[in-house]
């Protein structure tokens, strides 16, 4: 949707919300002619319609600077100038009304929810350095905790983790004297004792953009570096472990990027969306699983740029053109075109075979797919994570090994590449008994009999394991394995009884059981033989 009406000067970024359906911009509104008189302003619109939602009137008497909704779309947080500090506010979305006023000092400071409960941080300038992040309930109005940060050269991005309890904060720290480059500052807090638990040791200059990795294992940190104060800036994406809290890698960027302003995950995906400033396009996709870098997007219009959560639609605004609204093309290459399995059920302990088709021949230096999976129980097979198809080449094969499952188990495996996925399911099914017999069912007590058993979906690798068991002494319990071929044969024994004695005998294998009854007799009478008989003369 091009054209949205904006405010007379656009100082924030385009927005979305994080279901993807709503925008927003703000900035000022001049009151007279004569631009001496400004009014802090918000406005929501439908992202696919262009419908104005709303139109917030800030307390930001000066302008509206930064804005960012809540996890669940329900709150917005603005901040902007307002008189004589900073203001920040937060406001009912469906409402349009105004839920908190948090008379703070910082001017003109970042905004970020938590995604547990009502925390909202703002970090901005105190007066004395852009080094303060500051801890507010919004639904009480109460400042909860003033965290000093680093960055005295200006807080540049925040963000909180998944389950709310770290804080990740990005900025620049800038040592005294001329001509100094700053030093990047990127730091971790624990958000329930309000205190830095890391300083992770960035080689970038300046930290623009932070964010978590969806697994929860990895820090983001996007910028720019710089060698020496007249050295062109180079854009940076940083990967930190945070177990370790070490530098695991450094994403690879198109050559002539200057610098990375944020950067956002595909939901759900390892898909790393970064907008930049230099280099070919607006936006640039990585793969985080193999640090590869897919392609570039080129986003319409010009100016502040935002992204929605999937990376499906950008919105740009600069001064008093409003906003454009429009859909991002996708990447060219690595589509795919299906995902298919030579069976459409295996045993345990088996193979099958996955033929994952492109809708183009690969590119050259060939195309490395991701592969996942996903089922209901616990790990049911093993795969592998990645899969390379040759340049030139539109097809390949690689096989998935299942293990052993309580019931019949449907497994989904997807398999991605770029903005492209193809997901494909088989089922994965346990060992049944079929049929359970003795031969002969009556037998003198001392010998054996022959039990036979036939098994259904038999484990490719390790056979079944089938258990007989019986309620009787006279009769032995067994166990044996059921291995090559579905049908098998167990000898069982039994004991001499004085009486007669009736068994019951149950082969189990997992969750199948059958039974049969043996007759167990003592001997019989001695039987002699007949005497010859003498014929006398």
């Amino acid at each position: 949707m091009d054209g949205i009406e904006g405010p007379a000067i656009t100082y924030v970024h385009p927005t979305f919300s994080p279901d993807g359906k709503l925008v927003l911009g703000g900035g000022a509104n001049y009151a007279a002619k004569g631009f001496t008189t400004r009014n802090g302003l918000i406005n929501i619109w439908e992202a696919a319609t262009g419908n104005l939602v709303a139109a917030l009137s800030t307390g930001a008497g000066e302008g509206t600077l930064q804005a960012a909704f809540s996890h669940d779309d329900k709150w917005l947080a603005v901040s902007g100038l307002g008189t004589p500090a900073g203001r920040a506010e937060v406001w009912d979305v469906e409402k349009g009304t105004l839920e908190a006023s948090l008379g703070n000092s910082l001017v003109g400071g970042l905004v970020a929810f938590s995604p547990k409960g009502s925390l909202l941080a703002i970090a901005g300038n105190p007066g004395s350095g852009n080094d303060v992040i500051q801890l507010w309930d919004f639904s009480t109005g109460k400042l909860l905790s003033t965290l000093v940060s680093a960055a005295n050269y200006g807080i540049g991005t925040l963000a909180f983790s998944k389950d709310g309890t770290s804080l990740a904060v990005g900025g620049a720290y800038l040592a005294s004297g001329a001509n100094q480059v700053s030093e990047g500052v990127l730091e971790l807090w624990n958000v329930g004792s309000r205190k830095r638990t890391a300083q992770l040791s960035t080689k970038e200059s300046l930290v623009l953009g932070v964010t978590f990795s969806p697994d929860g294992r990895s820090l983001m940190a996007a910028g720019q570096t710089q060698a020496s104060s007249k050295a062109a800036t180079v854009g940076s994406i940083e990967v930190w472990s945070l177990s370790s809290k070490k530098l695991e890698t450094s994403l690879p960027l198109f050559a002539g990027t200057e610098s990375v302003i944020s950067v956002r995950f595909s939901e759900g995906k390892h898909l790393l969306y970064a907008i930049t400033s230099g280099g070919p396009g607006s936006i640039q996709v990585l793969d985080t699983v193999n640090n590869r870098l897919l392609g570039y997007l080129t986003a319409p219009g010009y100016g502040y740029l935002g992204l929605s959560e999937d990376g499906s639609t950008a919105a740009s605004g600069f001064f008093n053109l409003g906003l454009t609204v429009s859909k991002v093309p996708p990447l060219a290459s690595g589509r795919i075109k299906s995902i298919d399995f030579n069976q459409t059920t295996i045993p345990e302990y088996s193979y099958i075979t996955a033929t994952v088709i492109l809708a183009a021949p690969a590119p050259a230096g060939g195309l490395t797919l991701g592969i996942e999976s996903s089922s209901s129980a616990l790990e049911p097979i093993a795969l592998p994570s990645v899969l390379t198809i040759p340049a030139c080449k539109t097809s390949a094969t690689f096989q998935i090994q299942s293990y052993s499952v309580d019931a019949s188990t449907q497994v989904k495996v997807t398999v991605l590449s770029g903005l492209y996925s193809v997901s494909g399911s088989f089922t994965v099914v346990p060992p049944e008994l079929d049929t359970f017999t003795v031969s002969p069912s009556t037998v003198i007590g001392g010998s054996s009999v022959t039990g036979i058993v036939s098994v259904s979906n038999l484990p490719g690798l390790y056979g079944a394991f089938v258990t007989i068991s019986s309620d009787n002494s006279a009769v032995d319990a067994n166990f044996f394995n059921v291995a090559g071929s579905s049908s098998t044969t167990c000898s069982i024994t039994t004991h001499a009884v004085t009486t007669p004695q009736t068994a019951t005998l149950t082969a189990t294998l997992g969750n199948t059981k059958k039974t049969v009854t043996l007759t167990v007799n003592p001997p019989g009478p001695a039987t002699r033989s007949p005497k010859s008989q003498v014929r006398r003369e």
